[in-house]
Protein backbone atom coordinates (compact mmCIF):
# COMPACT_ATOMS: atom_id res chain seq x y z
CA UNK A 1 0.00 0.00 0.00
CA UNK A 2 1.25 3.47 -0.79
CA UNK A 3 2.46 5.57 2.14
CA UNK A 4 1.17 9.08 2.54
CA UNK A 5 4.69 10.53 2.86
CA UNK A 6 6.13 11.61 -0.48
CA UNK A 7 9.69 12.42 -1.38
CA UNK A 8 9.31 16.12 -2.08
CA UNK A 9 12.24 16.75 -4.37
CA UNK A 10 13.03 16.59 -8.03
CA UNK A 11 14.85 13.42 -8.96
CA UNK A 12 18.47 14.00 -9.91
CA UNK A 13 19.35 11.72 -12.78
CA UNK A 14 22.45 10.84 -14.70
CA UNK A 15 22.61 12.07 -18.30
CA UNK A 16 22.06 9.60 -21.15
CA UNK A 17 23.88 9.51 -24.46
CA UNK A 18 22.08 11.48 -27.15
CA UNK A 19 22.14 8.51 -29.54
CA UNK A 20 19.72 6.72 -27.21
CA UNK A 21 17.01 9.15 -28.38
CA UNK A 22 15.35 9.86 -31.73
CA UNK A 23 13.71 13.13 -32.73
CA UNK A 24 10.03 12.57 -33.53
CA UNK A 25 8.11 15.26 -35.40
CA UNK A 26 4.48 15.83 -34.40
CA UNK A 27 2.93 18.15 -37.01
CA UNK A 28 -0.53 17.65 -35.51
CA UNK A 29 0.57 19.69 -32.48
CA UNK A 30 3.31 21.73 -34.15
CA UNK A 31 6.15 20.28 -32.04
CA UNK A 32 8.91 17.69 -31.97
CA UNK A 33 10.28 15.63 -29.09
CA UNK A 34 13.22 13.32 -28.35
CA UNK A 35 11.98 9.78 -27.69
CA UNK A 36 13.96 7.04 -25.94
CA UNK A 37 14.93 4.10 -28.16
CA UNK A 38 12.72 1.59 -26.30
CA UNK A 39 9.54 3.42 -27.36
CA UNK A 40 7.93 3.44 -30.79
CA UNK A 41 5.07 5.56 -32.00
CA UNK A 42 1.79 3.68 -32.20
CA UNK A 43 -1.33 4.90 -33.96
CA UNK A 44 -4.13 5.80 -31.59
CA UNK A 45 -7.65 4.50 -32.14
CA UNK A 46 -9.49 6.19 -35.00
CA UNK A 47 -12.84 6.53 -33.25
CA UNK A 48 -14.42 9.91 -32.70
CA UNK A 49 -13.48 10.57 -29.06
CA UNK A 50 -14.59 14.13 -28.48
CA UNK A 51 -13.30 14.29 -24.89
CA UNK A 52 -9.83 12.73 -24.81
CA UNK A 53 -6.91 15.16 -25.34
CA UNK A 54 -4.59 12.36 -26.56
CA UNK A 55 -2.88 13.18 -29.87
CA UNK A 56 0.03 10.72 -30.00
CA UNK A 57 1.39 7.77 -28.03
CA UNK A 58 4.79 6.07 -27.83
CA UNK A 59 5.03 2.62 -26.23
CA UNK A 60 7.22 -0.52 -26.33
CA UNK A 61 6.74 -2.59 -29.46
CA UNK A 62 7.72 -5.88 -27.78
CA UNK A 63 8.36 -7.40 -24.35
CA UNK A 64 12.10 -6.69 -24.46
CA UNK A 65 11.38 -2.95 -24.26
CA UNK A 66 8.94 -3.20 -21.36
CA UNK A 67 9.80 -2.78 -17.68
CA UNK A 68 10.27 -5.83 -15.46
CA UNK A 69 8.45 -5.85 -12.15
CA UNK A 70 7.79 -8.24 -9.29
CA UNK A 71 4.54 -9.40 -10.90
CA UNK A 72 5.67 -9.57 -14.51
CA UNK A 73 6.41 -7.07 -17.26
CA UNK A 74 4.76 -3.67 -17.58
CA UNK A 75 4.12 -1.41 -20.50
CA UNK A 76 5.23 2.20 -20.07
CA UNK A 77 4.67 5.15 -22.34
CA UNK A 78 5.12 8.72 -23.50
CA UNK A 79 1.85 10.42 -24.39
CA UNK A 80 1.24 13.71 -26.16
CA UNK A 81 -1.89 15.69 -25.28
CA UNK A 82 -3.38 18.88 -26.66
CA UNK A 83 -5.70 21.35 -24.94
CA UNK A 84 -7.00 23.87 -27.53
CA UNK A 85 -7.35 27.48 -26.43
CA UNK A 86 -10.62 27.75 -28.35
CA UNK A 87 -13.06 25.42 -30.09
CA UNK A 88 -15.25 25.93 -33.17
CA UNK A 89 -18.71 27.25 -32.34
CA UNK A 90 -21.78 25.25 -33.26
CA UNK A 91 -23.50 26.39 -36.46
CA UNK A 92 -26.37 28.81 -36.03
CA UNK A 93 -28.86 26.16 -37.16
CA UNK A 94 -27.68 23.50 -34.68
CA UNK A 95 -30.51 21.32 -33.43
CA UNK A 96 -31.45 21.21 -29.72
CA UNK A 97 -30.00 17.68 -29.61
CA UNK A 98 -26.66 18.92 -30.96
CA UNK A 99 -26.62 21.79 -28.48
CA UNK A 100 -27.34 19.44 -25.59
CA UNK A 101 -24.67 17.04 -26.79
CA UNK A 102 -22.08 19.83 -27.00
CA UNK A 103 -23.00 21.06 -23.50
CA UNK A 104 -22.41 17.56 -22.10
CA UNK A 105 -19.04 17.32 -23.86
CA UNK A 106 -18.00 20.71 -22.47
CA UNK A 107 -18.55 19.41 -18.93
CA UNK A 108 -16.29 16.41 -19.55
CA UNK A 109 -13.50 18.12 -21.48
CA UNK A 110 -10.48 19.53 -19.69
CA UNK A 111 -9.65 23.14 -20.48
CA UNK A 112 -5.96 22.68 -19.59
CA UNK A 113 -3.50 20.08 -18.40
CA UNK A 114 -3.93 21.36 -14.85
CA UNK A 115 -7.68 20.91 -15.13
CA UNK A 116 -7.13 17.43 -16.59
CA UNK A 117 -4.85 16.06 -13.88
CA UNK A 118 -6.30 17.76 -10.80
CA UNK A 119 -10.08 17.45 -11.22
CA UNK A 120 -10.55 13.74 -11.97
CA UNK A 121 -10.95 14.12 -15.73
CA UNK A 122 -7.82 12.02 -16.29
CA UNK A 123 -8.97 8.35 -16.33
CA UNK A 124 -5.53 7.33 -14.99
CA UNK A 125 -6.02 9.36 -11.80
CA UNK A 126 -6.24 6.89 -8.92
CA UNK A 127 -5.30 8.00 -5.39
CA UNK A 128 -3.12 10.65 -7.05
CA UNK A 129 -0.41 12.42 -5.02
CA UNK A 130 1.49 15.37 -6.47
CA UNK A 131 5.23 15.78 -5.98
CA UNK A 132 5.75 18.80 -8.25
CA UNK A 133 2.75 20.77 -9.40
CA UNK A 134 2.71 23.30 -12.24
CA UNK A 135 6.24 24.64 -11.65
CA UNK A 136 7.32 27.27 -14.16
CA UNK A 137 10.63 26.59 -15.93
CA UNK A 138 11.93 29.55 -17.98
CA UNK A 139 13.52 29.29 -21.42
CA UNK A 140 17.27 28.65 -21.39
CA UNK A 141 19.56 28.53 -24.40
CA UNK A 142 17.82 26.55 -27.14
CA UNK A 143 15.25 25.13 -24.71
CA UNK A 144 11.83 26.77 -24.61
CA UNK A 145 9.81 27.57 -21.47
CA UNK A 146 7.51 24.94 -20.01
CA UNK A 147 5.57 24.09 -16.86
CA UNK A 148 6.66 20.96 -14.98
CA UNK A 149 4.76 18.23 -13.10
CA UNK A 150 5.48 15.02 -11.18
CA UNK A 151 2.88 12.83 -9.50
CA UNK A 152 2.11 9.27 -8.41
CA UNK A 153 -0.97 7.08 -8.86
CA UNK A 154 -1.91 3.84 -7.13
CA UNK A 155 -3.56 1.68 -9.78
CA UNK A 156 -5.71 -1.37 -9.13
CA UNK A 157 -4.25 -4.17 -11.26
CA UNK A 158 -5.37 -7.73 -11.94
CA UNK A 159 -4.28 -10.89 -13.71
CA UNK A 160 -7.18 -13.11 -14.67
CA UNK A 161 -9.96 -13.34 -12.08
CA UNK A 162 -7.96 -14.39 -9.02
CA UNK A 163 -4.87 -12.17 -8.72
CA UNK A 164 -5.38 -8.53 -7.70
CA UNK A 165 -2.94 -5.94 -6.39
CA UNK A 166 -2.14 -2.22 -6.17
CA UNK A 167 0.68 -0.90 -8.36
CA UNK A 168 2.35 2.48 -7.82
CA UNK A 169 3.07 4.49 -10.99
CA UNK A 170 5.21 7.59 -11.34
CA UNK A 171 4.52 10.26 -13.96
CA UNK A 172 6.50 13.21 -15.29
CA UNK A 173 4.85 15.92 -17.34
CA UNK A 174 5.82 19.13 -19.10
CA UNK A 175 3.41 21.50 -20.83
CA UNK A 176 4.29 23.94 -23.62
CA UNK A 177 2.38 26.88 -25.07
CA UNK A 178 1.74 27.13 -28.80
CA UNK A 179 -0.35 29.84 -30.48
CA UNK A 180 -3.35 27.50 -30.68
CA UNK A 181 -3.06 25.25 -27.65
CA UNK A 182 -1.31 23.96 -24.56
CA UNK A 183 0.61 20.78 -25.46
CA UNK A 184 1.57 18.27 -22.75
CA UNK A 185 4.22 15.54 -22.89
CA UNK A 186 3.56 12.91 -20.23
CA UNK A 187 5.73 9.86 -19.40
CA UNK A 188 4.74 7.15 -16.90
CA UNK A 189 6.51 4.09 -15.47
CA UNK A 190 5.70 1.53 -12.77
CA UNK A 191 7.67 1.91 -9.53
CA UNK A 192 9.55 -1.29 -8.80
CA UNK A 193 10.36 -0.67 -5.12
CA UNK A 194 9.09 1.76 -2.49
CA UNK A 195 7.92 5.17 -3.66
CA UNK A 196 10.81 6.07 -5.90
CA UNK A 197 11.19 5.15 -9.59
CA UNK A 198 14.43 3.61 -10.81
CA UNK A 199 17.05 6.25 -11.62
CA UNK A 200 17.38 5.10 -15.24
CA UNK A 201 13.62 5.30 -15.74
CA UNK A 202 13.59 8.80 -14.35
CA UNK A 203 16.39 9.74 -16.73
CA UNK A 204 14.57 8.38 -19.76
CA UNK A 205 11.32 10.13 -18.89
CA UNK A 206 12.61 13.52 -17.76
CA UNK A 207 14.83 13.77 -20.83
CA UNK A 208 11.85 13.14 -23.07
CA UNK A 209 9.28 15.48 -21.52
CA UNK A 210 11.79 18.34 -21.21
CA UNK A 211 13.07 18.01 -24.80
CA UNK A 212 10.04 19.29 -26.73
CA UNK A 213 10.59 22.10 -29.25
CA UNK A 214 8.38 23.89 -31.80
CA UNK A 215 8.64 22.59 -35.34
CA UNK A 216 10.67 24.82 -37.61
CA UNK A 217 9.61 25.79 -41.14
CA UNK A 218 12.19 23.30 -42.41
CA UNK A 219 10.61 20.52 -40.30
CA UNK A 220 7.14 21.35 -41.58
CA UNK A 221 8.32 21.42 -45.20
CA UNK A 222 9.94 18.01 -44.81
CA UNK A 223 6.67 16.55 -43.49
CA UNK A 224 4.63 18.00 -46.36
CA UNK A 225 7.08 16.61 -48.88
CA UNK A 226 6.70 13.00 -47.79
CA UNK A 227 5.19 10.82 -50.55
CA UNK A 228 1.85 9.12 -50.15
CA UNK A 229 1.91 5.48 -49.10
CA UNK A 230 2.13 3.20 -52.10
CA UNK A 231 -0.22 0.64 -50.60
CA UNK A 232 -3.18 2.99 -50.30
CA UNK A 233 -5.99 2.22 -52.68
CA UNK A 234 -6.99 4.95 -55.09
CA UNK A 235 -10.48 5.15 -56.52
CA UNK A 236 -9.95 7.51 -59.40
CA UNK A 237 -13.04 9.17 -60.80
CA UNK A 238 -15.29 7.78 -58.08
CA UNK A 239 -17.19 10.23 -55.91
CA UNK A 240 -17.25 9.10 -52.28
CA UNK A 241 -19.85 10.16 -49.66
CA UNK A 242 -18.49 12.81 -47.29
CA UNK A 243 -18.57 10.41 -44.34
CA UNK A 244 -16.40 7.90 -46.23
CA UNK A 245 -13.89 10.50 -47.29
CA UNK A 246 -13.63 11.71 -43.71
CA UNK A 247 -13.23 8.23 -42.21
CA UNK A 248 -10.55 7.26 -44.74
CA UNK A 249 -8.67 10.50 -44.11
CA UNK A 250 -8.73 9.77 -40.38
CA UNK A 251 -7.30 6.32 -40.99
CA UNK A 252 -4.52 7.76 -43.18
CA UNK A 253 -3.65 10.45 -40.66
CA UNK A 254 -3.71 7.86 -37.88
CA UNK A 255 -0.71 6.05 -39.34
CA UNK A 256 0.93 8.89 -41.27
CA UNK A 257 4.69 8.77 -40.91
CA UNK A 258 4.64 5.57 -38.82
CA UNK A 259 6.86 2.67 -39.76
CA UNK A 260 5.25 -0.73 -40.12
CA UNK A 261 1.71 0.46 -40.92
CA UNK A 262 -0.25 0.94 -44.14
CA UNK A 263 -3.90 1.25 -45.22
CA UNK A 264 -6.04 0.27 -48.19
CA UNK A 265 -9.77 0.26 -48.92
CA UNK A 266 -12.28 -2.25 -50.22
CA UNK A 267 -15.87 -1.42 -51.12
CA UNK A 268 -17.03 -0.86 -47.54
CA UNK A 269 -13.92 -1.19 -45.36
CA UNK A 270 -10.74 0.77 -44.69
CA UNK A 271 -8.14 -1.71 -43.45
CA UNK A 272 -5.01 -0.70 -41.58
CA UNK A 273 -2.45 -3.46 -41.21
CA UNK A 274 0.87 -3.69 -39.38
CA UNK A 275 4.09 -5.66 -39.69
CA UNK A 276 7.46 -5.71 -37.95
CA UNK A 277 9.05 -2.51 -39.27
CA UNK A 278 12.52 -3.98 -38.71
CA UNK A 279 11.72 -6.82 -41.12
CA UNK A 280 10.49 -5.36 -44.45
CA UNK A 281 9.93 -8.84 -45.84
CA UNK A 282 7.05 -9.27 -43.35
CA UNK A 283 4.95 -6.61 -45.06
CA UNK A 284 3.88 -8.63 -48.11
CA UNK A 285 2.36 -11.60 -46.23
CA UNK A 286 0.51 -9.31 -43.81
CA UNK A 287 -0.87 -7.24 -46.69
CA UNK A 288 -1.99 -10.40 -48.49
CA UNK A 289 -3.63 -11.66 -45.31
CA UNK A 290 -5.43 -8.34 -44.75
CA UNK A 291 -6.69 -8.24 -48.34
CA UNK A 292 -7.98 -11.79 -48.08
CA UNK A 293 -9.83 -10.80 -44.91
CA UNK A 294 -11.28 -7.77 -46.69
CA UNK A 295 -12.77 -10.02 -49.36
CA UNK A 296 -14.35 -12.27 -46.76
CA UNK A 297 -15.72 -9.30 -44.81
CA UNK A 298 -17.34 -7.92 -47.96
CA UNK A 299 -19.01 -11.25 -48.73
CA UNK A 300 -20.14 -11.61 -45.13
CA UNK A 301 -21.54 -8.09 -45.14
CA UNK A 302 -23.79 -9.13 -47.98
CA UNK A 303 -25.01 -11.96 -45.75
CA UNK A 304 -25.70 -9.54 -42.88
CA UNK A 305 -27.76 -7.42 -45.26
CA UNK A 306 -30.01 -10.35 -46.15
CA UNK A 307 -31.39 -10.31 -42.60
CA UNK A 308 -30.76 -6.64 -41.89
CA UNK A 309 -31.70 -4.73 -45.06
CA UNK A 310 -29.97 -1.41 -45.61
CA UNK A 311 -31.89 1.67 -44.53
CA UNK A 312 -31.42 5.36 -45.28
CA UNK A 313 -30.15 6.28 -41.81
CA UNK A 314 -27.32 3.75 -41.57
CA UNK A 315 -23.91 5.26 -40.92
CA UNK A 316 -22.19 5.76 -44.30
CA UNK A 317 -18.54 5.92 -43.22
CA UNK A 318 -16.03 3.20 -44.07
CA UNK A 319 -15.90 0.49 -41.42
CA UNK A 320 -12.39 0.67 -39.96
CA UNK A 321 -10.46 -2.58 -39.54
CA UNK A 322 -7.08 -2.79 -37.80
CA UNK A 323 -5.06 -5.97 -38.43
CA UNK A 324 -2.25 -6.39 -35.88
CA UNK A 325 0.85 -8.49 -36.35
CA UNK A 326 1.47 -9.13 -32.67
CA UNK A 327 -0.64 -9.75 -29.60
CA UNK A 328 0.53 -6.66 -27.69
CA UNK A 329 -0.84 -4.41 -30.43
CA UNK A 330 -4.09 -6.36 -30.47
CA UNK A 331 -4.56 -5.91 -26.72
CA UNK A 332 -3.89 -2.18 -26.94
CA UNK A 333 -6.59 -1.59 -29.55
CA UNK A 334 -9.22 -4.22 -28.69
CA UNK A 335 -9.78 -3.35 -25.00
CA UNK A 336 -11.66 -6.63 -24.49
CA UNK A 337 -10.11 -9.16 -22.14
CA UNK A 338 -12.67 -11.83 -23.10
CA UNK A 339 -11.61 -12.06 -26.74
CA UNK A 340 -8.21 -13.25 -27.89
CA UNK A 341 -8.21 -13.21 -31.70
CA UNK A 342 -10.58 -10.44 -32.71
CA UNK A 343 -12.77 -7.81 -31.09
CA UNK A 344 -14.98 -4.92 -32.10
CA UNK A 345 -14.11 -1.92 -29.94
CA UNK A 346 -17.33 0.12 -29.55
CA UNK A 347 -15.35 3.09 -28.24
CA UNK A 348 -13.10 3.49 -31.27
CA UNK A 349 -15.54 1.79 -33.71
CA UNK A 350 -12.62 -0.33 -34.93
CA UNK A 351 -12.71 -4.02 -35.74
CA UNK A 352 -9.38 -5.22 -34.32
CA UNK A 353 -7.94 -8.53 -35.54
CA UNK A 354 -4.77 -10.47 -34.81
CA UNK A 355 -2.87 -13.07 -36.78
CA UNK A 356 -0.69 -15.41 -34.77
CA UNK A 357 -0.65 -17.35 -31.51
CA UNK A 358 -1.80 -15.86 -28.24
CA UNK A 359 0.46 -16.09 -25.17
CA UNK A 360 0.45 -19.68 -23.98
CA UNK A 361 0.61 -21.07 -27.50
CA UNK A 362 -3.10 -21.19 -28.33
CA UNK A 363 -3.77 -20.76 -32.05
CA UNK A 364 -6.20 -18.06 -33.19
CA UNK A 365 -8.95 -18.25 -35.77
CA UNK A 366 -8.90 -14.81 -37.40
CA UNK A 367 -11.44 -15.78 -40.08
CA UNK A 368 -14.10 -16.71 -37.54
CA UNK A 369 -13.22 -13.68 -35.41
CA UNK A 370 -13.53 -11.37 -38.41
CA UNK A 371 -17.00 -12.66 -39.28
CA UNK A 372 -18.17 -12.68 -35.65
CA UNK A 373 -16.83 -9.27 -34.69
CA UNK A 374 -17.56 -7.86 -38.14
CA UNK A 375 -21.23 -8.39 -37.37
CA UNK A 376 -20.88 -6.37 -34.13
CA UNK A 377 -19.29 -3.55 -36.12
CA UNK A 378 -22.04 -3.74 -38.74
CA UNK A 379 -24.72 -3.68 -36.01
CA UNK A 380 -23.11 -0.61 -34.44
CA UNK A 381 -23.54 1.28 -37.71
CA UNK A 382 -26.97 -0.24 -38.31
CA UNK A 383 -28.69 0.54 -35.00
CA UNK A 384 -28.41 4.29 -34.53
CA UNK A 385 -30.25 6.41 -32.00
CA UNK A 386 -33.67 7.11 -33.60
CA UNK A 387 -34.02 10.65 -34.90
CA UNK A 388 -37.03 12.67 -33.73
CA UNK A 389 -39.55 13.00 -36.56
CA UNK A 390 -39.16 16.79 -36.38
CA UNK A 391 -35.49 16.55 -37.36
CA UNK A 392 -34.52 16.05 -41.00
CA UNK A 393 -32.67 12.87 -41.91
CA UNK A 394 -28.89 13.09 -42.18
CA UNK A 395 -27.42 10.51 -44.58
CA UNK A 396 -24.08 10.61 -42.77
CA UNK A 397 -25.69 10.11 -39.33
CA UNK A 398 -22.75 11.93 -37.81
CA UNK A 399 -24.62 13.49 -34.93
CA UNK A 400 -26.27 10.35 -33.55
CA UNK A 401 -24.73 7.71 -31.29
CA UNK A 402 -25.17 4.00 -31.90
CA UNK A 403 -27.68 2.15 -29.73
CA UNK A 404 -26.61 -1.07 -28.03
CA UNK A 405 -28.96 -4.00 -28.49
CA UNK A 406 -29.33 -6.67 -25.82
CA UNK A 407 -26.23 -8.83 -25.45
CA UNK A 408 -28.16 -12.01 -26.32
CA UNK A 409 -29.06 -10.45 -29.68
CA UNK A 410 -25.67 -8.92 -30.45
CA UNK A 411 -23.42 -11.74 -29.26
CA UNK A 412 -25.86 -14.45 -30.33
CA UNK A 413 -25.81 -13.19 -33.91
CA UNK A 414 -22.05 -12.67 -33.60
CA UNK A 415 -21.49 -16.34 -32.78
CA UNK A 416 -24.01 -17.32 -35.46
CA UNK A 417 -22.29 -15.35 -38.23
CA UNK A 418 -18.90 -16.43 -36.90
CA UNK A 419 -19.95 -20.03 -37.51
CA UNK A 420 -19.90 -19.49 -41.28
CA UNK A 421 -16.91 -20.37 -43.42
CA UNK A 422 -15.89 -18.80 -46.71
CA UNK A 423 -14.57 -21.01 -49.49
CA UNK A 424 -14.60 -20.53 -53.22
CA UNK A 425 -16.39 -17.22 -52.85
CA UNK A 426 -19.34 -18.88 -51.11
CA UNK A 427 -20.49 -18.90 -47.48
CA UNK A 428 -21.43 -22.06 -45.64
CA UNK A 429 -22.95 -22.35 -42.16
CA UNK A 430 -20.96 -24.88 -40.13
CA UNK A 431 -22.17 -24.14 -36.61
CA UNK A 432 -20.09 -23.54 -33.50
CA UNK A 433 -18.76 -26.68 -31.82
CA UNK A 434 -17.51 -24.75 -28.80
CA UNK A 435 -20.82 -22.99 -28.18
CA UNK A 436 -22.79 -26.18 -28.82
CA UNK A 437 -20.78 -28.12 -26.24
CA UNK A 438 -21.14 -25.35 -23.65
CA UNK A 439 -24.92 -24.93 -23.90
CA UNK A 440 -25.59 -28.65 -24.33
CA UNK A 441 -23.70 -29.36 -21.12
CA UNK A 442 -25.58 -26.59 -19.31
CA UNK A 443 -28.96 -27.96 -20.50
CA UNK A 444 -28.08 -31.53 -19.51
CA UNK A 445 -26.90 -30.38 -16.08
CA UNK A 446 -29.90 -28.07 -15.63
CA UNK A 447 -27.64 -25.00 -15.36
CA UNK A 448 -28.95 -22.99 -18.29
CA UNK A 449 -30.64 -19.66 -17.61
CA UNK A 450 -34.34 -19.48 -18.46
CA UNK A 451 -34.60 -17.96 -21.94
CA UNK A 452 -37.31 -15.59 -20.71
CA UNK A 453 -34.78 -14.14 -18.25
CA UNK A 454 -31.74 -14.14 -20.53
CA UNK A 455 -33.35 -12.09 -23.30
CA UNK A 456 -34.03 -9.30 -20.80
CA UNK A 457 -30.57 -9.21 -19.24
CA UNK A 458 -28.55 -6.00 -19.45
CA UNK A 459 -24.87 -5.96 -20.41
CA UNK A 460 -23.65 -6.05 -16.81
CA UNK A 461 -25.18 -9.52 -16.34
CA UNK A 462 -23.02 -10.98 -19.13
CA UNK A 463 -19.82 -10.87 -17.06
CA UNK A 464 -17.58 -13.09 -14.97
CA UNK A 465 -16.94 -16.79 -15.39
CA UNK A 466 -20.49 -17.41 -16.63
CA UNK A 467 -20.12 -15.17 -19.68
CA UNK A 468 -19.02 -17.90 -22.18
CA UNK A 469 -22.04 -19.99 -21.22
CA UNK A 470 -24.43 -17.05 -21.58
CA UNK A 471 -23.02 -16.23 -25.01
CA UNK A 472 -23.31 -19.90 -26.05
CA UNK A 473 -26.96 -19.91 -24.99
CA UNK A 474 -27.55 -16.68 -26.91
CA UNK A 475 -26.08 -18.33 -30.00
CA UNK A 476 -28.40 -21.32 -29.55
CA UNK A 477 -31.43 -19.00 -29.30
CA UNK A 478 -30.52 -17.26 -32.56
CA UNK A 479 -29.74 -20.59 -34.23
CA UNK A 480 -33.20 -21.94 -33.31
CA UNK A 481 -35.01 -18.80 -34.42
CA UNK A 482 -33.14 -18.82 -37.74
CA UNK A 483 -33.40 -22.53 -38.62
CA UNK A 484 -36.09 -23.93 -36.34
CA UNK A 485 -39.15 -23.50 -38.55
CA UNK A 486 -37.72 -25.84 -41.17
CA UNK A 487 -36.19 -28.37 -38.76
CA UNK A 488 -38.95 -28.58 -36.13
CA UNK A 489 -41.94 -28.85 -38.44
CA UNK A 490 -45.18 -29.15 -36.47
CA UNK A 491 -43.39 -28.40 -33.20
CA UNK A 492 -42.69 -24.87 -34.39
CA UNK A 493 -45.03 -22.16 -33.10
CA UNK A 494 -46.11 -19.49 -35.61
CA UNK A 495 -45.68 -16.76 -32.96
CA UNK A 496 -41.93 -17.37 -33.12
CA UNK A 497 -41.74 -16.38 -36.80
CA UNK A 498 -41.60 -12.66 -36.04
CA UNK A 499 -39.27 -12.58 -33.01
CA UNK A 500 -35.99 -11.56 -34.64
CA UNK A 501 -37.49 -9.21 -37.20
CA UNK A 502 -39.77 -7.58 -34.62
CA UNK A 503 -36.83 -6.99 -32.28
CA UNK A 504 -34.81 -5.45 -35.12
CA UNK A 505 -37.64 -3.18 -36.25
CA UNK A 506 -38.49 -2.01 -32.74
CA UNK A 507 -34.85 -1.12 -32.06
CA UNK A 508 -34.71 0.89 -35.27
CA UNK A 509 -37.92 2.71 -34.39
CA UNK A 510 -37.44 3.32 -30.66
CA UNK A 511 -33.86 2.47 -29.68
CA UNK A 512 -35.24 1.03 -26.41
CA UNK A 513 -34.10 -2.52 -25.59
CA UNK A 514 -36.85 -3.25 -23.08
CA UNK A 515 -39.52 -2.21 -25.54
CA UNK A 516 -37.94 -4.31 -28.29
CA UNK A 517 -38.07 -7.48 -26.16
CA UNK A 518 -41.70 -6.82 -25.22
CA UNK A 519 -42.66 -6.39 -28.88
CA UNK A 520 -40.61 -9.32 -30.14
CA UNK A 521 -41.84 -11.87 -27.60
CA UNK A 522 -45.43 -10.65 -27.32
CA UNK A 523 -47.85 -13.59 -27.30
CA UNK A 524 -45.10 -16.22 -26.88
CA UNK A 525 -46.03 -19.28 -24.78
CA UNK A 526 -42.90 -19.34 -22.63
CA UNK A 527 -43.40 -22.85 -21.29
CA UNK A 528 -43.56 -24.20 -24.83
CA UNK A 529 -40.63 -22.06 -25.96
CA UNK A 530 -38.39 -23.21 -23.07
CA UNK A 531 -39.13 -26.92 -23.59
CA UNK A 532 -38.65 -26.63 -27.36
CA UNK A 533 -35.37 -24.76 -26.85
CA UNK A 534 -34.03 -27.56 -24.63
CA UNK A 535 -34.98 -30.09 -27.29
CA UNK A 536 -33.37 -27.95 -29.99
CA UNK A 537 -30.07 -27.86 -28.16
CA UNK A 538 -30.04 -31.63 -27.66
CA UNK A 539 -31.17 -32.67 -31.16
CA UNK A 540 -30.73 -29.93 -33.76
CA UNK A 541 -28.16 -27.31 -32.70
CA UNK A 542 -25.18 -27.09 -35.05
Amino acid sequence: MMRTRLFGLLLSVAPIAAQEFTDEKLPEVGMKVSVFRKLSRLPIATGKDEVSPLKARFAPKDDADKINGARGIYEWSLEVMEFPKSRPALPADATPQQQEHEAELAKKRASSFKDYVTTGKDPQSQERKFVVQDREVPAKGKSVAYRYWEYMDLHAMHRGTTENWKQLWYTWGATYETPEAEVAFVASVPIQRGEKPAEKHAAWCTTMVKSAMPLTEKDASAQKGQPAKSGEAKKEGKSEPAARTESLEKARKNIAGLKGWDVFTSENYALMFSWDADKPEKRAPMEAFAKELAGKLEKMRALYLESFPAHDNMAKAYSIVRVCHNFDLFEQYSHDEHKRDGAFNPGSKELVLYKGDVPGGAATNPDSAALREGWLQFADAYFLSPRPKSVAADPNAGDRPSVETHVWFAEGFGEYFGAFTMAGGKSSYQGSRTAKLAIKTAINENRAVAVRELVSWSKDRFTGTGRPGYVAQSYAIVDMLRRGKKELGAAWDASWDKILDAYRDSMLETGVCKKAVEVAFAGVDWEKFESTFARWVKEFLK
